[in-house]
């Protein structure tokens, strides 16, 4: 396994598999709107920090544009830098904060021959949670949310797979926070697939998304001033070890 470790994780410009959950500081039931303005927000930075041809290759965030069938079969590791977990709640209806994990691992293990058998293994360092702001960090860090000394590590592991297009589908695993493990589903998005020019290996890009409650992984501090919804937000990219 890889690990990322990186410093001032910021918006994650897309979204696909894998995991984390939220934190907070204050507001009532979360509204999509504006959760998915942040979203948008991320995909057009992400748009434009490449170059138009290269995104006219990539499509829009959300847009499948790889074909699993073209993954080597084998185990792929995350890259670690390249590689950005976030999430984002409603704060008293004033704003849409996104904070991240800054040091995670993860492994993917694709038979593209039958996508339905690939697995998802993810792990992540309570620890790291970044919000920017070292004091909340500390707070996030604390009893009333992570409770990092006693749980230190945040996982997520797949328990099914269900492809429904060739570069689409949706990653069920069980998300384990604060010792209490709860069942999400990741929408993932399939990006490029092909040989890395760097490290010359095969390699492939993804974009995740999912939606929970935090309040079922006893993270339900100041609802409902801050939202119990959570939007998380993944865009990775992986190499065949």
């Amino acid at each position: 396994m890889i690990k990322s470790s990186f410093s001032n994780r910021g918006i994650v410009a897309a979204s696909t598999l894998a995991i984390i959950l939220p934190a907070c500081a204050t507001i009532s039931d979360v509204t999509s709107s504006g959760v998915d303005a942040v979203e948008a927000t991320a995909a057009s930075s992400a748009a434009s920090a490449v170059d138009g041809d290269h995104h006219k290759k990539s499509g829009q965030f959300g847009t499948p544009v790889g074909d699993v069938a073209d993954i080597v079969a084998g185990t792929y590791n995350i890259e670690p830098t390249h590689a950005y977990l976030s999430f984002s709640y409603d704060h008293l209806g004033f704003s849409y904060p996104v904070l991240s994990f800054k040091t995670f691992e993860g492994s993917v293990v694709v038979d593209p021959e039958n996508p339905a058998n690939t697995t998802v293994s993810v792990t992540i360092d309570a620890s790291s949670i970044d919000s920017r702001v070292e004091k909340f960090n500390g707070h996030l860090r604390g009893e009333n949310f992570f409770d990092v000394e006693q749980y230190p590590e945040i996982t997520f592991v797949s328990t099914a797979a269900l492809p429904t297009t060739s570069g689409s589908g949706k990653i069920t695993g069980d998300l384990t926070m604060k010792g209490i493990t709860k069942p999400v589903v990741l929408d993932v998005v399939l990006h490029k697939v092909g040989e890395n020019p760097f490290t010359k290996t095969p390699a492939f890009g993804i974009s995740a998304k999912a939606n929970i409650n935090r309040s079922e992984w006893d993270l339900g501090a100041y609802t409902p001033n801050v939202s119990d919804k959570v939007k998380i937000v993944i865009s990775a990219e992986f190499l065949q070890q």
